[in-house]
């Protein structure tokens, strides 16, 4: 065990301050990245996202709305999912418009939490648990395409 911390002593004591910073900032960069792709899986995966992205591709007033072929909600979706408020906001790209502009749809949500009667307690009547949610679309609106 000693002869790791050894090492690890003797790198840091052997390599030049510029090197200590270059490799923290390579660490920190690795970790903001990882923390970024994270949270796009997890905002990609979520139930409301993946619903909303299946009814636009599908949509045909959203093609005509475009004036494009095609309807692609590939690329970086924003939002949030506050699962304590039981909200979620998602902005989802649409692709490209006829004339070239990015066109996007947004997209809010509630959660209608289901409960579960829970055990009697000691000291009085049953707990109710929150199980699990069902989450409803309460808003979908295209923003014009933007640029182009």
């Amino acid at each position: 065990m000693a002869s790791r911390a050894s090492r690890a002593f003797s790198f840091v004591e052997n390599t030049s301050l510029r090197g200590l910073a270059g490799s923290c900032a390579l660490a920190g960069a690795g970790v903001v990245v990882s923390g970024l792709v994270m949270r796009q899986r997890m905002l990609r995966e979520h139930p409301i996202c993946q619903t909303a992205c299946d009814q636009l591709e599908r949509s045909e007033e959203v093609r005509r709305w475009l004036g494009a072929g095609e309807v692609s909600t590939g690329g970086v979706v924003g939002g949030y999912v506050d699962i304590q408020e039981g909200t979620a906001a998602f902005r989802i790209p649409l692709g490209r418009s006829a004339d070239g502009g990015a066109a996007y749809a947004r997209v809010e949500a509630e959660a209608e939490w289901l409960r579960v009667p829970g055990a009697a307690s000691a000291s009085g009547p049953p707990v109710e648990e929150r199980a699990s949610a069902r989450w409803l679309l309460r808003h979908l609106e295209l923003e014009p395409p933007q640029g182009g």
